[in-house]
């Protein structure tokens, strides 16, 4: 039997929203057993950016500062952004930019993303403090370098293109790079990394699908692991805690994106109220999360979910 929720999801009959959420929130990391769409007991704050037309909250710290990007046409002409727990929303742009996008913020209020400089025009990673000293990050010899996600060491993870456009992920550890390409894949980009050094993200196969991954023991003893929402077409890893919790988006079966977690034990799909599509991007140790979604009028919004 199954149930329809308010939100025109399913979960398992016999399986309550509220054991779901433990199953996804407390177990340990380990093999899938269960799976589904449920009305997810979170408080919903949308995120728009002042007379922006779309806004992403891609990133988040354990102290619930939000960190992401948004435009005021239309993605033209990007802006990074920080928002702060009181709800203060603060701009945020590469010096001679084009474009500003924020990815990922550490514990240190550090923030990562990457910028289109006005010289070039070529796309570039950077780091930011809170005290807004910018520094690139470029891969040696790459022509693109963006960086998406950083820790409390100060370890950087993201994507860089080569001479012949092929993507691969990236691991900056101090002054030292190291590419990161899933076996077989077309495609990798890290997006997360955590206070151990386990590295989540996404890789393309030959058929073009995308799928999430993790990856623990780099550079050294590197072990790959493909993660796949059970039923999806398409899934990826966007940012993961301290608690082997960790959200992205799938893609189901009418091509529709939704956000989810999982720990690699329960996985539980879910959207905000009024959502069309949503992606998660980023969480705390609280499992507090961050994102995007898109409304019944295409408008592009932010998201920040606490639970109940």
């Amino acid at each position: 039997m199954k149930f329809q929720t308010t939100y025109g999801h399913i979960f398992i009959a016999g399986t309550t929203v509220l054991a779901l959420l433990a199953m996804v929130l407390m177990l340990p990391p380990g093999r899938m057993s269960a799976s589904a769409r449920a009305p997810i007991s979170f408080n919903f704050t949308t995120i728009d950016f002042p007379g922006a037309t779309a806004t992403d909250g891609t990133g988040i710290n354990n102290a619930g500062i939000v960190v992401g990007y948004y435009s005021l046409n239309d993605n033209v002409n990007i802006s990074g952004f920080v928002r702060l727990p009181s709800g203060t929303l603060e701009s945020v742009n590469a010096p001679n930019s084009y474009d500003t996008e924020l990815w990922g913020i550490n514990d240190s209020n550090t923030a990562v993303g990457w910028y289109i400089d006005t010289t070039l025009i070529e796309v570039h990673g950077f780091s930011v403090t809170s005290a807004k000293k910018f520094t690139s990050i470029d891969y040696p010899d790459a022509t693109l370098t963006e960086a998406l996600g950083n820790n409390n060491a100060g370890a950087v993870v993201g994507l860089w293109q080569d001479i012949n456009g092929g993507t691969h992920g990236f691991l900056l550890q101090g002054s030292a790079y190291s590419s990161i390409d899933f076996p077989g894949g077309v495609v990798t980009q890290a997006y997360g990394i955590g206070a151990n050094g386990e590295i989540v993200g996404l890789f393309t196969d030959s058929s073009g699908l995308e799928h999430g991954f993790t990856l623990t023991g780099f550079p050294a003893n590197p072990v790959y692991t493909q993660v796949d929402y059970p039923g999806s077409i398409q899934t990826s890893i966007i940012k993961f805690n301290n608690n082997g919790v960790y959200v992205g988006l799938e893609e189901d079966a009418s091509d529709v994106t939704h956000s989810y977690g999982s720990n690699g034990v329960a996985y539980v799909s879910f959207d905000p109220p009024g959502a069309t599509e949503s992606r998660a991007r980023g969480i705390t140790n609280a499992n507090h999360i961050s994102g995007r979604f898109i409304d019944a009028s295409g408008v592009e919004h932010g998201y920040l979910a606490v639970p109940k």
